[in-house]
């Protein structure tokens, strides 16, 4: 069996990790990280700084925002009616999926993914349904329902 010579052996592990700290002082692993940070750090001190708020448009902002009602009317004299929507086709390609849509008795028209027509606004087409964003919430409409309109 083997004699382990502890004196050596620490001697041997005071001199590797005092080789260890002078690598790492002599060779900094952070040096390429701690330069893009520079680097960062000078582009944002190059960038404009930002200039007073007008309060005049900000006050008329927010005047105009309490104009508008924040719910939609679903009763009374003045509630919001549902739009009567048709769908009569869907055309689905690689590159964009659209429907064929008659909104209150229009003229059809295709629409995209993200277009609106008539406060609604198309969010998804499927196989034989598409679904709209209307100003009461999300409708689905399939491909041989009847155009129904009505209180939202």
């Amino acid at each position: 069996m083997p004699v382990i010579d502890w004196e050596k052996m620490a001697l041997g592990t005071a001199i590797a990790a005092s080789l260890g700290g002078v690598a790492v002082f002599v060779a900094d692993p952070t040096q390429p990280v701690n330069a893009r940070l520079d680097l960062i750090q000078s582009q944002l001190k190059a960038l404009p700084k930002a200039g007073p708020v007008a309060v005049g448009a900000a006050l008329s902002d927010v005047t105009l925002l309490a104009q508008q009602p924040i719910f939609v009317m679903s009763t009374g004299a003045n509630a919001y009616k549902e739009k009567a929507v048709k769908l009569i086709g869907i055309s689905i390609s690689p590159g964009r999926r659209a429907a064929l849509v008659s909104v209150d008795g229009q003229p059809a028209v295709w629409m995209g993914i993200g277009e609106t027509q008539d406060e609604l606004v198309l969010i998804e087409v499927g196989s034989n349904a598409v679904r709209f964003d209307t100003p009461v919430g999300a409708r689905t409409i399939s491909i041989n329902e009847p155009a129904v309109g009505g209180a939202g």
